[in-house]
């Protein structure tokens, strides 16, 4: 990682490769929860697209990177428009199946009052997914830059991978993985990503489920090839690499919906990364993306570039 950090050329603009879930997301805002057979009345209903990987390949779009997209999808996904949405923002979908059989994925997230969202997620079509499909389909790709893993299973995250770069010898892509909605699974084999990925995204649950309490002074002291982008909610989020540690921290922020605030952190980060070579400036642009994604409903209402660097330094504590 020394190596690409201190290599490549700088303020270039690249070409990211989002692999992983797309859903239906039906999001609703509830005074509470119902009582045994009982119902409530929601205060507002928004459906649209989501998944990891859709969101990332929107939020990289937006902040003017090219983007594609692999994953797999049901024919009621494109009849409610979400083709067509993902086309006007960019993200080619060439590398996307669609299959006749089987549901798409759905993910029904719920609002509470002063509470944390409440996900019911159905995996689908999406559990077709497998490592020989993603690998073929990164191959037609010219000039991969990022290759980004979303909610995919870790044992077919880890096959994929290592097909990549078995078949990628002049030019090997920046590999990052999110464990997002597997991190259960993820909790029992993160060991085997550190050192194979370049930009390992975690939150502070993953963490200190796997390293205890005193995680943060673990990764500080691993020297890892891998940096580690740790995100921390409402205060902000920290990265790990090289035996070094930066942090920053976010002013109070009202949030709307916090579905995909970590996908949009996740490609800003990659962005910026490609961009500025700087895990500093890198961090507090995905930071400053993910807080402005919040603000909107939706999981994949990222912000545009525009906007992530004009609302920076409202965003950020600097």
């Amino acid at each position: 990682m020394k190596s690409f950090l201190k290599s490549g050329n700088s303020g270039k603009f690249g070409v990211h490769v989002s692999v992983g879930n797309l859903n239906i997301d039906i999001i609703s805002s509830v005074p509470e929860l119902p009582a045994e057979d009982d119902s409530v009345k929601a205060k507002s209903l928004f459906i649209g697209a989501g998944g990891g990987a859709l969101n990332y390949s929107v939020a990289a779009s937006r902040f003017g990177h090219t983007s594609y997209l692999i994953g797999i999808t049901t024919p009621i996904f494109s009849s409610l428009g979400f083709f067509r949405y993902l086309i006007e923002n960019g993200v080619k979908i060439d590398n996307v199946k669609i299959v006749e059989e089987g549901s798409p994925g759905v993910s029904n997230i719920i609002h509470l009052p002063n509470e944390q969202r409440r996900i019911i997620s159905y995996r689908g079509v999406n559990n077709l997914l497998d490592d020989d499909y993603i690998a073929r389909s990164v191959e037609k790709i010219n000039s991969v830059d990022v290759v980004h893993f979303s909610s995919v299973k870790s044992s077919v995250a880890l096959s994929a991978i290592k097909k990549i770069k078995e078949k990628r010898v002049l030019k090997s892509p920046i590999f990052s993985l999110d464990p997002g909605t597997e991190s259960r699974e993820y909790e029992k084999v993160i060991g085997e990503f550190t050192g194979l990925v370049d930009v390992l995204f975690l939150n502070e649950k993953f963490a200190r489920n796997v390293w205890g309490y005193g995680f943060a002074d673990f990764l500080y002291d691993m020297s890892w090839k891998t940096i580690v982008a740790l995100k921390l909610g409402e205060r902000g989020a920290e990265a790990f690499y090289e035996g070094k540690r930066t942090s920053r921290i976010l002013k109070k922020v009202e949030y709307v919906d916090t579905t995909g605030a970590g996908d949009a952190f996740d490609a800003v980060f990659n962005c910026a990364l490609i961009e500025t070579r700087s895990v500093e400036e890198s961090l507090e642009l995905a930071v400053t993306a993910g807080a402005l994604k919040s603000r909107n409903i939706g999981a994949s209402s990222s912000p545009f570039r525009s906007e992530v660097f004009e609302k920076k330094r409202e965003i950020l504590l600097l």
